[in-house]
């Protein structure tokens, strides 16, 4: 693509949510998005200057939610299990995901992506728990990058103007993240949470260090990252054609030259990966009174 094609493409810009609030309103803001002036509490304060707008009739952007779960083939326990779908403080892993996306003021519609011979079973704990946000629950395709895809045709139906992709077995995800996410989004395409790394990482080759890499400039991905739905749409879309595959979304944003912001993640926001990883969740959740 020439400079000034990349330029358009990485300027999918989402406006910011003053945009719409007229001049005359007595609502004060900072630049950040949803975030008020005077308060300190940012859930609740953002709980009420949402509800506010919405009955003003000036909540026009559309946030959508893809929560990718249709891993296979990794068993932390029990035989023929996902670990989606294992259970955490008496819950499934999935579910402690979708109630944080589900109870945010910031978010209007969740689509969850699963294998496609648990969709039924998920809708059923769609129903369960009485999830209000929950818009689809979809079958996932052959790679995760393919699920993510499913997820960003079924929203586009409604067309949205910020997407937040969330790994559905990272269920220790907090409303704050959440919203340093969105509320960076107004100045950049794409934002995505880290962490910085905390050991010494190494290039290795056939068993022999290659190379010590500076743990400076390493850091750790999270989930949600957050796109403007035009950008990581065109990048999903170019990657097909393309034949290549990514390690996650952000990836195929960078590969068209577009720049991803970092945002800082937390150390509790884990990926449930082993039986470890599940203890300390657990652990966790105790402590937030789960």
């Amino acid at each position: 693509a020439t400079t000034l094609e990349q330029s358009k493409l990485c300027t999918s810009r989402v406006p910011t949510f003053g945009h719409y609030i007229g001049a005359e309103s007595t609502l004060h803001f900072q630049s950040a998005y949803f975030r008020p002036l005077h308060w300190s509490r940012v859930n609740s304060a953002t709980t009420v200057v949402v509800e506010l707008a919405r009955q003003k009739g000036v909540m026009r952007m559309k946030v959508s939610v893809i929560i990718v779960a249709a891993g296979k083939g990794i068993r932390l326990s029990d035989e023929g299990s996902f670990k989606q779908f294992l259970s955490l403080v008496g819950n499934p892993v999935l579910v402690h995901a979708i109630s944080v996306f589900d109870t945010s003021p910031l978010v209007d519609e969740i689509i969850i992506v699963v294998p496609a011979e648990k969709v039924t079973y998920c809708r059923g704990l769609v129903k369960k728990y009485k999830f209000k946000k929950v818009a689809g629950v979809i079958a996932g395709g052959k790679f995760r990058q393919d699920s993510v895809y499913n997820g960003l045709l079924k929203i586009g139906k409604t067309k949205p103007d910020i997407v937040l992709i969330h790994d559905g077995v990272r269920p220790l995800v907090t409303s704050v993240l959440i919203q340093k996410c969105i509320g960076n989004i107004r100045k950049d395409g794409a934002v995505v949470l880290a962490v910085p790394v905390k050991d010494t990482i190494k290039l290795v080759r056939k068993s022999f260090v290659e190379k010590t890499l500076e743990r400076n400039k390493l850091w750790s991905i999270q989930t949600p990252q957050c796109f403007s739905y035009d950008l990581i749409f065109k990048a999903h879309k170019k990657a097909r054609a393309d034949g290549f595959l990514g390690s996650d979304d952000a990836s195929l944003v960078e590969r068209l030259g577009c720049p991803v912001k970092i945002e800082m993640g937390a150390g509790q926001n884990i990926k449930i990966t082993t039986p470890e990883d599940l203890i300390l969740a657990e652990e966790i959740l105790k402590r937030r009174g789960v």
